[in-house]
């Protein structure tokens, strides 16, 4: 069997170290404002596919083959957000690695419950001139903790569903 250079991109990306990652890397190449068929076509070269999740979620669609999904409005791809393992090591390397491409970021920390959950959160949120925004955060629950990105576009999506 032979591996062509996308999907060994694709393989690849799945076992980076978020650490290791650049602010380039965090929307996976999906181009933020592109339409859903640029998203389906690049998806496809890399050895992924996308699938919407149910009706009541149906703006967001899972990325199968890396932990990510992406978020839909008006056929248009606002948002790509990625799931890490990691802890507090892993987000402070990303949000340094970040930082050194977008300058320092604005923080924000908050602890909440919710139900019999407690929450606890450090955001690091980076402000792009395209237009674009990063959030680099860890997060706990119940003492569970990992390390997410989301790059968007500071745009609102009407409520209207399609």
């Amino acid at each position: 069997m032979r591996i062509g250079p996308a999907a060994l991109s694709a393989l690849s990306l799945s076992f980076v170290s978020p650490a290791m990652l650049s602010a380039e890397d965090l929307h996976l190449g999906f181009e933020i404002g592109g339409t859903l068929e640029q998203a389906r076509i690049h998806a496809y070269s890399n050895g992924w596919t996308l699938r919407p999740l149910p009706e009541e979620l149906q703006r967001i669609w899972v990325i199968d083959g890396v932990d990510a999904d992406l978020y839909i409005c008006k056929n248009r791809v606002l948002a790509v957000r990625r799931q890490f393992d990691g802890g507090i090591d892993e987000f402070t390397k990303l949000v340094q690695q970040v930082q050194r491409d977008k300058g320092l970021p604005d923080t924000n920390v908050i602890t909440f419950r919710s139900g019999v959950r407690r929450i606890s959160n450090v955001d690091a949120r980076f402000e792009v001139d395209d237009g674009t925004e990063i959030l680099v955060q860890l997060s706990s629950i119940d003492g569970e903790v990992g390390v997410s990105t989301n790059v968007w576009l500071a745009e609102a999506c009407a409520d209207q569903i399609e």
